[in-house]
């Protein structure tokens, strides 16, 4: 959260930033990332992520210290939207000034899990990464940026040259 140049180059772990983690700790984002990963390896299930989503927040499970420590404000919506009504298809707000980068930050396990249907079935990949983002981030950019590097990440999984699946 600082501006380009105003520090120094990472280039390992190192420990500190906004809420004083030890190196190699996580943040949100990777907490996300395992309660999608522990579900999806479970069944693909939107209603079943966001519980776990919820659950992170709540209890602070998938947290490296136990707590929710940072919880972006559409996410935080998102997920109370969810314990309402219990339906992740409809807890993400949809509009354009909703779009953070919540949902690509905990994307990978997306690509990762499925993997195989590209480049064949890519399309079904695509669907599954956009659904990934609707119980927290449902605007048209969040879930067309989840398609997007989903369909990457899948072929660099694959092997495919950096350069060719970037252009």
């Amino acid at each position: 959260f600082q501006p380009p140049g105003s520090f120094r180059p990472v280039t390992g772990y190192r420990g500190g930033g906004p809420h004083g983690l030890g190196g190699g700790e996580w943040t949100d984002d990777t907490s996300m990332a395992l309660a999608l990963a522990d579900s999806i390896a479970q069944c693909w299930d939107l209603n079943d992520q966001a519980r776990r989503y919820a659950e992170w927040w709540l209890t602070g499970r998938y947290s490296v210290n136990g707590r929710c420590f940072d919880i972006g404000i559409t996410t935080r919506r998102a997920l109370s939207s969810f314990l309402n009504h219990q339906d992740a298809t409809r807890s993400g707000d949809p509009s354009e000034n909703a779009s953070g980068n919540g949902s690509i930050m905990r994307l990978a396990p997306v690509p990762i899990r499925y993997a195989h249907l590209y480049p064949a079935k890519g399309e079904e990949l695509a669907r599954l990464a956009e659904e990934s983002s609707l119980p927290t981030h449902a605007s048209d950019q969040c879930v067309s940026a989840c398609r997007y590097l989903a369909t990457v990440l899948a072929a660099l999984i694959h092997g495919e040259d950096r350069d060719t699946v970037l252009s």
